[in-house]
């Protein structure tokens, strides 16, 4: 599976903020359950590797 980069989280987000802020609500909804899934690991829980790529460092960082 492809991983998705901090700084698309980062502008889906700030789309989110967007929608909420012009009333738009399902859209802002749509994209908050779209941001949730996207960060939150299958399993409940991230490997020492998923996390050392998601924060793009070496595992023996994490």
């Amino acid at each position: 599976m492809k991983t998705v980069s901090p700084s698309t989280i980062e502008r889906l987000a700030e789309l989110e903020q967007e929608m909420i802020a012009s009333k738009r609500s399902a859209a802002a909804e749509a994209l908050g359950e779209a941001l949730a899934a996207l960060v939150r690991p299958a399993s409940g829980w991230l490997t020492t590797g998923q996390a050392a790529e998601r924060l793009n460092i070496t595992i023996p960082t994490v």
